[in-house]
């Protein structure tokens, strides 16, 4: 299980909703190419947003869905990338004194051949890329007006 933490400089509704917006995780989330659109109540527990991911020339195309949700503190997802495998991503914000939000993003793959590879080996690369990836999404949150 890979944890990564950032601090961003917006009230933790604002990042929580920017968090709800399906077409955000195309631009923050490391190896999203495009997102294909949603299903279900969205943004509700077992709706899905159907996404495009993968590196270069190879692409999968599968979903994510909302697990569980609780605005505005806490958003889990199950990303599926079919054949590589799936994960389960649990974001908590925490609203700070000075207003700004922390970000906790665990990540932990949760079923395909992705789990096959050793623990440690698997939660340092997923660390590396979500640590990426909250950088991404704290640069796409402060390029919104507060």
């Amino acid at each position: 299980m890979a944890r990564n933490t950032i601090q961003i400089d917006r009230p933790i509704q604002q990042v929580f909703d920017e968090l709800l917006v399906p077409e955000n995780f195309g631009e923050w989330v490391v190896g999203a190419k495009r997102i294909r659109g949603t299903s279900g109540n969205w943004p509700s527990e077992g709706a899905k947003f159907h996404h495009t991911v993968g590196v270069g020339p190879l692409k999968i195309a599968d979903t994510t869905k909302i697990e569980e949700i609780q605005a505005p503190e806490r958003l889990v997802l199950e990303a599926r990338a079919f054949p590589l495998g799936d994960a389960r991503v649990d974001l908590h914000l925490v609203s700070t004194t000075d207003g700004s939000t922390q970000v906790v993003m665990v990540e932990e793959v949760i079923g395909g051949p992705a789990k096959l590879i050793p623990g440690p080996i698997n939660e340092r690369m997923i660390y590396l890329r979500n640590r990426r990836s909250l950088r991404r999404l704290r640069r796409l949150i402060l390029r919104r007006r507060s």
